[in-house]
C-alpha cells in the first residue's frame, strides 16, 4: 500500500432492508474514500444513510432484514464484505473503531468503565488483567478524565453526559485504530464539552495518525474539524468537496439549504430559511432526483433522471443538472425556462426577505406575564436511609427573574447548573423547595393540584427527552389531541375542530398526515421531537417551557421549528422559557438571556448585549467555545477546565470560582450578588461577579 493511497475505500457500496412495506434504500451507491490522517465529514438530515454506512464499514447491519446489496468497503485493499465474522472481530473495534452516537446506550450498565477498556483490550491485542488495567488507566488519563484512579471503578451511570462521551473516545481509541468513526459524538453535550471533545479529538488524532469520519448535523463542528466533506442525502451522495469550497461554493441546492437554514452567532435576526417538505420514503423513492420535490431549480429531467456525480471543479464533484445555475455560472432564468419545466419560485419555501421579530426588542413594558422570585429546588441526599445524614443537592439555589407577554427568555448553562430543574419547578411538575412564582398576577406555588392543573392550560412543556414524555400505547394522533380532549373548552371544542387543528399542527412541525396513526416506538428521535412540540402547542398556551426543544433536529427541521415558534408568538403573543445549551439558536430566538451556573444565575441582558459584551467570566467562556460555520474563521477559544463542582457541596463565595481565571481572594468568601449595569444600548445588564 502506498503512503498516498486511502486507508478506507467505499466503492459504490448499496445497503438495503427488507421490510413487509417494502426495500429500504437505505445506502443506494455511497463512494468516498478516506486517507490518513485525515477528517472526512458526513451531513445530511436524518434519514438520509449516514449512520446505516458507517455501520455497514463496521458489518453491524442485522442480516436480515439487512443487507449488502452491492459495491465494496475495503481497508487497506481488503474488501470487508468478503471476510467471514471471525476474521471481522479483529478488525472491528481493533483496527477500524467507532464511537456511537448515544454514549449511555452503547456502554454496558453492569460494567465497571476501566473493565470494559480493558476487555477491549484482552481480546485485541492478547494481553492480561494488570496490563489491560494499566492501559485502560492510561487511556482515561489521555482523555483527559479528572481523577481517573477513581473513575476506572465506576459505573456509566455515576459518570456526567461529558464524561461518559470520553470513555466512548478511551474505548473507541484503546487498540490505537487506523480508522475512527464518530457518530455525532457531540451532539448531546454542552458547547464547552462539545470543544474539550473536538480538540480532544484532533490532538489524538494528530498522535495517532488515524482518518476519523465525522458524521454531524453541526456545520460549525464540520467548518472547524473537517478536510472534506461529503453530503448525503435519501441514500445517495450528491456532493464531495475541501471544507473552505464547500462552504464557500456549494454547488447542490440541498447543500446550499443546509448552509442556508443554519442560524449563526453573527447573524441578524432573520427568518430562517426552510427546505420544504421532508426526505422520502426510501422504500419509495420513485424516478429521478430525489431531491426535485423540494427543489426550486428543479426541471423536467430532474424529475425523470437520476442526475449522476460529476467533477465541478478540482477536487469539487456534484450530483445536479443544475449545478451551474444554482451557483450562478449561467443566468439564473432564461426565456424558454418555461417550456424547460424549471421551477421559478422566488426563494426556498418559508424564506423571507425581511426581518422577522424573533430576537429583536422585546414588547412595549408591561406587567410581566411570569415573575420567579427567589426560586429553589434542593434534593435530598441520595447516599442515606430515606435522605437523612447525606447533604441537600442545591439543584436551584435563588434564581430570579421575570418574563414578558409575548418575551423569550433562554437559560443556558452546563448540564447539570439547574436550567431544567427551574423548568419543571415554574411548571410545578416538581414541587419548589421555596421562593415564588406568579403566572399572569396569580401566585401559582400554592395552588392545589386540581387548581395547577388547570392553570397549566396557560403553561405548557416541550421536554428534553421526546421518547420517555410520549405515551407508547398511544398513536401519535391521540398524543397531540390528548389535550384538547382534557379542556373541551378550548377554542377546539367540536371533534371536528380538534381533528383539524392536529392535521395544522402536523404539518407545521414537517410530519406527514399519515402519521397520525403511527405510535411513538414507529418515529425517529427528530420526528419525536416534533410530535412533543406539535402536542405543546396544542391549546395555544401563553407560556411554553422549552426543554432543549430543538437539540435532536436536524438544522433543516431546526429552522422549520425555530420559525413556527416565532410565528406563534408573533400571532398569539405566547412567551418562551427557552432552555438550550446551542447558543446559535439562543442567538437568533431571544429577546434576552439569562446564564446559570451551579444553580445561581450568574449573568442577565438583552440579546445583542450579553452575546456583544459579556461581563462574567462564565459567559466569555461559553461564547468562545461555540463552533462558527465559516472554514475561514480564526477561533481564539477558551476552554473550561475540569468538570463542575458537586451541587450537593458546591464551593463557598462565587460558585465558578474553582474554575474562573479572573479569581481573586473575595470571590472564595462571598457570594456576589446581581447587581444592575448600564448596558451600552441603554438597557440593563445583570452580573455576579467581584471582578467585573
Amino acid at each position: 500500500m502506498q503512503a498516498h493511497d486511502p486507508l478506507l475505500e467505499i466503492d459504490n457500496l448499496s445497503t438495503f432492508f427488507d421490510t413487509l412495506s417494502g426495500t429500504v434504500r437505505s445506502v443506494n451507491g455511497v463512494s468516498y474514500n478516506l486517507y490518513a490522517g485525515e477528517t472526512l465529514g458526513v451531513v445530511g438530515e436524518s434519514g438520509c444513510g449516514k449512520s446505516v454506512t458507517a455501520l455497514s464499514v463496521l458489518r453491524l447491519i442485522p442480516t436480515p432484514p439487512g443487507r449488502y446489496a452491492g459495491g465494496q468497503i475495503r481497508y487497506r485493499g481488503t474488501n470487508l464484505l468478503e471476510l467471514g465474522e471471525k476474521e471481522m472481530r479483529r478488525i472491528r473495534g481493533n483496527r477500524i473503531s467507532m464511537i456511537f452516537q448515544e454514549p449511555m446506550t452503547s456502554l454496558n450498565p453492569v460494567l465497571t468503565v476501566g473493565r470494559q477498556i480493558a476487555e477491549t483490550i484482552m481480546v485485541h491485542q492478547k494481553v492480561g488483567k494488570r496490563r489491560a488495567h494499566a492501559q485502560a488507566l492510561e487511556m482515561l488519563e489521555l482523555v483527559q478524565i479528572a481523577e481517573p484512579r477513581r473513575r476506572i471503578d465506576e459505573y456509566p451511570h455515576q459518570l456526567s453526559g461529558g464524561m461518559r462521551q470520553r470513555v466512548m473516545i478511551a474505548l473507541a481509541l484503546a487498540c490505537r485504530p487506523d480508522v475512527l468513526i464518530a457518530d455525532e459524538p457531540t451532539t448531546a453535550l454542552d458547547v464547552t464539552i462539545q470543544a474539550q471533545i473536538l480538540k480532544l479529538l484532533g490532538d489524538l488524532q494528530k498522535q495517532l495518525g488515524m482518518g476519523v469520519v465525522m458524521i454531524t448535523h453541526d456545520l460549525g463542528v464540520v467548518a472547524e474539524c473537517c478536510d472534506r466533506v461529503v453530503v448525503m442525502y435519501a441514500g445517495r451522495k450528491v456532493e464531495e468537496a475541501p471544507v473552505a469550497e464547500l462552504f464557500d461554493n456549494p454547488a447542490h441546492p440541498y447543500t446550499r439549504a443546509l448552509l442556508a437554514a443554519m442560524p449563526a452567532m453573527g447573524s441578524q435576526s432573520r427568518r430562517l430559511e426552510e427546505i420544504p417538505g421532508i426526505v422520502p420514503a426510501l422504500s419509495n423513492l420513485g424516478p429521478g432526483c430525489s431531491f426535485a420535490p423540494r427543489c426550486r431549480y428543479a426541471t423536467q429531467r430532474c424529475r425523470a433522471e437520476v442526475p449522476p456525480l460529476r467533477a465541478f471543479g478540482e477536487s469539487h464533484i456534484v450530483a445536479c443538472f443544475e449545478a451551474e445555475r444554482v451557483t450562478g455560472r449561467i443566468p439564473a432564468l432564461h426565456e424558454d425556462d418555461a417550456e424547460r419545466g424549471v421551477a421559478v419560485a422566488p426563494a426556498v419555501a418559508g424564506a423571507a426577505e425581511g426581518p422577522v421579530e424573533a430576537g429583536q426588542a422585546a414588547p412595549a413594558p408591561e406587567a410581566p406575564l411570569l415573575v420567579v422570585r427567589d426560586l429553589k429546588k434542593y434534593y435530598a441526599g441520595s447516599h442515606s436511609w430515606f435522605g437523612k445524614g447525606a447533604p441537600q443537592v442545591q439543584a436551584v439555589d435563588g434564581v430570579s427573574f421575570t418574563v414578558g407577554r409575548g418575551e423569550t427568555l433562554s437559560l443556558v448553562g452546563e448540564s447539570g447548573c439547574g436550567k431544567s430543574t427551574t423548568g419543571k419547578s415554574i411548571m410545578r411538575l416538581i414541587q419548589p423547595t421555596a421562593g415564588s412564582v406568579q403566572l399572569d398576577g396569580e401566585e401559582i406555588t400554592s395552588l392545589d393540584a386540581e387548581q395547577m392543573r388547570m392553570r397549566r392550560r396557560d403553561m405548557q412543556i416541550i421536554f428534553q427527552d421526546p421518547y420517555a414524555s410520549l405515551n407508547p400505547r398511544m398513536t401519535a394522533g391521540q398524543i397531540v389531541m390528548e389535550p384538547m380532549r382534557n379542556f373541551p373548552d378550548a377554542d377546539t371544542g367540536t371533534a371536528r375542530g380538534r381533528e383539524e387543528r392536529v392535521a395544522w399542527l402536523f404539518s407545521k412541525v414537517g410530519l406527514r398526515p399519515e402519521a397520525a396513526r403511527k405510535y411513538p416506538h414507529e418515529f425517529s428521535g427528530g420526528q419525536r421531537q416534533r410530535l412533543g412540540i406539535a402536542r405543546a402547542l396544542a391549546l395555544r398556551p401563553k407560556l411554553i417551557v422549552c426543554d432543549e426543544p430543538v437539540s435532536a433536529l436536524d438544522v433543516s427541521v431546526q429552522a422549520q421549528i425555530i420559525n413556527l415558534l416565532t410565528d406563534l408568538q408573533n400571532e398569539l403573543g405566547v412567551a418562551y422559557l427557552f432552555v438550550a445549551h446551542d447558543l446559535a439558536v439562543v442567538r437568533h430566538i431571544s429577546h434576552r438571556v439569562a446564564v446559570m451556573y451551579l444553580g445561581h444565575i450568574v449573568e442577565i441582558a438583552d440579546r445583542d448585549t450579553l452575546f456583544s459584551r459579556p461581563l462574567h467570566p462564565y459567559t466569555e467562556i461559553l461564547l468562545s467555545a461555540v463552533p462558527t460555520p465559516d472554514p475561514h474563521a480564526v477561533t481564539q477559544r477558551k476552554l473550561l477546565q475540569g468538570d463542575p463542582p458537586s451541587p450537593a457541596n458546591p464551593p463557598r463565595g462565587c460558585r465558578f470560582h474553582t474554575r474562573c481565571p479572573l479569581a481573586k481572594p473575595i470571590c472564595k468568601e462571598e457570594r456576589p450578588p446581581l447587581t444592575p449595569r448600564l448596558a451600552a444600548a441603554g438597557g440593563q445588564q445583570m452580573v455576579a461577579c467581584h471582578v467585573r
